[in-house]
């Protein structure tokens, strides 16, 4: 467990980032990246599922900048505990992008987004500063990839739940949509609730990124 990692001479004007990726040399390398650019701060690193959740309560970061595999090591108990540490933490999922559906599948609901491991340096930093303000962080296109067996997600939405999901990947908030469709905020929190029950997702995230990179996905 490592704390307050590449000190900045404003730190609190800077979002407080923990960087957490069982890959060492690539956490390294992010936090090396990270501490070169302006506006992000790195308080906390760890390579272990075991050392997160004792890194983020330490350190009490902005944004949580996690692989993807982590995740799905880390059990519910010690998920909750995460939850329970730092309820204001926003999630940002890092995958490589074969395993985009599989970090999906995990992702927990304060995620605000993905990037892969491809993703430019500019990429990550506009990601990092974007999900903190509480947007959704919209990823560039990815390549096609081969589909796997697994669980099919169909679209068997209506035309209007249809809308919400297009809303949604274009990283609106309930507030923003209810404004672009003419309707009351109450009834946009229906709407996406509707939506996350029908295609079994847990979070917003998850319908953005199906929606724009991953419409007839299958999880494994």
């Amino acid at each position: 467990m490592i704390s307050e990692v590449g000190a900045k001479l404003n730190p609190r004007a800077s979002v407080r980032v923990v960087v957490a990726d069982t890959q060492t040399l690539s956490m390294e390398g992010t936090v090396k990246l990270l501490a070169d650019t302006d506006g992000i701060h790195v308080v906390g690193k760890t390579s272990t599922p075991e050392e997160m959740v004792y890194t983020v309560r330490d350190s009490k970061p902005d944004v949580l900048l996690v692989e993807g595999k982590m995740l799905s090591l880390l059990g519910d108990k010690e998920l909750s505990k995460l939850r329970n540490i730092s309820d204001q933490v926003k999630v940002l999922l890092l995958a490589d992008p074969e395993d985009v559906p599989r970090a999906m599948a995990v992702a927990p609901a304060e995620t605000r987004g993905l990037v892969t491991r491809t993703s430019t340096p500019s990429d990550l930093a506009h990601a990092i500063k974007l999900v903190n303000t509480g947007r959704t962080f919209e990823l560039p296109p990815l390549p096609p990839q081969p589909k796997r067996r697994g669980r099919r997600r169909t679209m068997r939405l209506s035309p209007r739940e249809q809308d919400i999901v297009t809303l949604i990947s274009q990283g609106l908030s309930n507030r923003a949509i209810s404004q672009r469709m003419g309707i009351s905020e109450q009834s946009v929190k229906n709407l996406v609730s509707r939506v996350l029950k029908k295609q079994g997702f847990r979070n917003r995230v998850q319908v953005a990124l199906w929606r724009v990179h991953v419409n007839d996905m299958t999880i494994p």
